[in-house]
């Protein structure tokens, strides 16, 4: 059975008479077409591979005929690949955010929502990998051939960019493309509150599926990682952090601020600490369970700082906690 696409109509200035614009829409023409078939529901098989690859040379194909066509300068051919790569990223946007839509649809405040939100997004992103790194296989032959056959139209200086760039970096803009969208309007905080929904419960002592929070802990990680020189402190991890992290530590806060209402009942103070204890041994578990180990020691402090009363702090040096 053939795989359901995704479609985008066709580019509405496909016969424009300038140069660049002319280039660009041929060769989208054919990468589009590229992409819905990768983006399809179903997987790829070899006779879709072949079919690729065939459109693949197509692109090189219209890039030989502009050659003979007209004066193929390094500004045309910077600005036909300049255009493809802004055609890719509003396609890109596009497709991921119809993914999403689906999150929306399965928010509620049960954990059964919880789950199949995570889950949900969890299989997504690890399908949106694979078809990604099929789309950069496919373009990583045309970026080869415009590099050694385009070259000699390069000016020295523009020549060593293209030698330390590709053209059509579908890698990176499908992966930050994902980030944009996922942080648009409340994207995020949907997935995020329904992991911490299922966080809460695991707390009250329910058991949860603590894959699903490990599967979205590293793709937010991974996001980081493709972002590492260009995030705001240079760091993997940063991503997660603003993203994830601050919210985590938020709401524990707020979670073990109402449960110290309780333990302050205890009138006994080792009793008290001994509840503690278990929170903190908790805590540090659930660190190894799903969450990045950077994570361990701003969590501890959230919870000293709101499980340890005043009076209990030489306490808590006794128990060396």
């Amino acid at each position: 059975m053939e795989s359901k696409l995704f479609s985008l109509p066709a580019s509405e200035d496909l016969f424009s008479q300038n140069p660049v614009g002319m280039g660009a829409s041929r060769i989208w023409e054919k990468i589009r077409l590229i992409m819905d078939r990768i983006y399809s529901e179903n997987p790829m098989d070899n006779r879709h591979f072949q079919i690729l690859e065939d459109r693949v040379e197509d692109c090189f194909g219209i890039m030989l005929e502009l050659k003979e066509a007209i004066n193929l300068t390094p500004e045309i051919v910077f600005g036909i690949f300049n255009t493809i790569n802004e055609r890719l990223k509003s396609y890109l946007n596009i497709y991921i955010t119809h993914l999403f839509e689906t999150f929306h649809e399965l928010a509620g405040e049960d954990l059964i929502s919880s789950h199949n939100i995570l889950s949900s997004y969890n299989s997504k992103w690890e399908a949106y990998k694979q078809k990604s790194r099929e789309l950069y296989d496919a373009f990583e032959r045309v970026n080869n051939l415009l590099m050694y056959k385009f070259g000699d139209h390069l000016w020295t200086q523009e020549a060593s960019q293209l030698h330390n760039t590709s053209f059509i970096d579908v890698f990176k803009l499908s992966f930050v493309t994902w980030r944009n969208v996922l942080l648009a309007g409340d994207n995020n905080l949907i997935i995020v509150t329904a992991a911490l929904q299922l966080i809460e419960a695991e707390r009250d002592g329910f058991k949860i599926n603590t894959s699903l929070l490990s599967g979205l802990v590293h793709s937010y990680i991974e996001l980081g990682e493709l972002y590492k020189n260009n995030s705001d402190d240079g760091s993997v991890l940063y991503f997660y952090v603003e993203a994830f992290e601050k919210l985590f530590l938020e709401d524990t806060m707020h979670y073990y601020r109402r449960e110290v209402n309780f333990l302050s009942s205890i009138n006994c103070e080792i009793d008290y600490w001994t509840r503690a204890q278990q929170r903190f041994a908790q805590e540090r578990a659930r660190v190894k369970l799903y969450l990045h180990e950077s994570t361990e020691k701003k969590l501890i402090t959230v919870c000293e700082n709101e499980l340890t009363p005043k009076y209990l702090e030489d306490l808590m040096s006794a128990f060396k906690l």
